[in-house]
């Protein structure tokens, strides 16, 4: 928002902002865009006196959290852009319009570096809450806090408002536990920007059953999957495994879900914590044995090659990549005997042809008591 509320002060034309938070239908879409432009009552369907006051104009029209009614939002730009060539049009949202003549701009996360725009930012937002708090706090202390919300602006900002009531360092081990911080948000900030879980819960809010099964279920993972792993380990129930793809799919379009370069889906921290509390004991349990039969299952077919042949190589690669997951599993204190001891074999049979087999054998023994 604040992002394109900049662009509109920058474009050279007239710019008109229309919040549509409050929307609740598609249906109101267009006559809040029309009340923003026109005077409100005038006689007319919306698109028509959007289109009677614009004609010829070059303006841009910046709407702004579209997500909830996007469909109502997709047709109306649509219209306008049909009957309004010189009408530049920028759309907030947590997932595109997909409208052929959109282009996708992303809006990334921070980067934490010393003096980067990550821990700049939560300087000036814990400041500006209680002044001289970062006077004297080791720069590295905010690097991790920015790391550990993955240098999401928006969660830099509400972490960074809990230093009016708490240490800097005491915000950080919290967020490590996922101890809850206090509510210090501003009281001008909507209901969706209020808290770390509300960030999530507002795009959540909005996915089928389907959907949020698979969301939920994806927060086993602790280093992201591919999607042949997903299908395994979260295909099941009211979700067929053939259909995981198209979910998948359809998170990353709501920003729930990242698709990384090496073709590997993830959760970003604060989305799979939220992911993660919305699954029942049992259906925990249950998810977890599947993870667990996953990782035993990747495994098996690779002990031969972890320790001797032509395969070596290959199969060192694939503990590699998902050695935080094979860990996990270990970690979790549930599934069959057997399963751990093979997932346990496995990173044993790693770790020594990388670290050697005093430090291999530390590693089962931590693994396995």
């Amino acid at each position: 928002t604040t992002l394109a509320i900049e662009i509109g002060h920058a474009h050279p034309g007239p710019a008109w902002f229309v919040d549509l938070t409050a929307v609740r239908s598609d249906e109101e879409v267009g006559i809040l865009i029309a009340d923003a432009i026109t005077l409100p009552g005038v006689g007319g369907t919306p698109i028509d006196r959007i289109v009677d006051r614009l004609i010829g104009v070059s303006g841009m029209l910046i709407v702004d959290n579209c997500e909830h009614v996007i469909e109502g939002v997709a047709s109306m730009v649509s219209a306008l852009m049909d009957r309004l060539p010189d009408l530049r049009i920028l759309a907030t949202s947590r997932e595109p319009l997909r409208l052929r003549a959109e282009q996708v701009y992303p809006v990334g996360s921070l980067d934490a570096d010393p003096n980067g725009a990550a821990h700049q930012l939560f300087i000036v937002r814990a400041e500006a809450v209680r002044p001289g708090v970062t006077d004297g706090v080791d720069a590295e202390s905010i690097l991790d806090i920015c790391r550990t919300v993955d240098g999401v602006p928006l969660a830099i900002e509400l972490v960074a408002s809990a230093a009016s009531a708490m240490p800097i360092a005491d915000i950080g081990s919290r967020l490590r536990r996922e101890h809850p911080l206090p509510t210090t948000a501003e009281r001008d900030r909507p209901a969706r920007h209020a808290s770390l879980d509300a960030v999530v819960g507002w795009s959540a809010a909005q996915l089928s059953d389907e959907e949020r099964d698979v969301f939920a279920r994806f927060s086993v993972f602790a280093d992201g999957a591919t999607l042949a792993a997903t299908e395994q380990v979260c295909g099941y129930g009211r979700v067929p495994t053939e259909r995981v793809g198209v979910i998948l799919g359809e998170l990353v379009n709501r920003s729930l879900l990242v698709l990384g370069p090496d073709e590997r889906y993830r959760q970003l921290w604060l989305v799979r914590r939220v992911a993660a509390r919305r699954l029942s004991p049992a259906e925990s349990t249950e998810l977890t044995e599947r993870f667990v039969r996953w990782a035993a299952g990747l495994v098996r077919p690779i002990s031969g090659q972890l320790r001797y042949g032509p395969g070596q190589a290959d199969a060192l690669s694939l503990i590699d990549s998902e050695a935080m997951n094979l860990r996990h599993a270990l970690n979790t204190g549930i599934g069959d005997v057997d399963d751990v001891i093979d997932i346990a074999h496995a990173l044993v049979w790693a770790s020594a042809m990388r670290v050697g087999n005093d430090e291999s054998i530390r590693v089962a023994e931590v693994r396995l008591t």
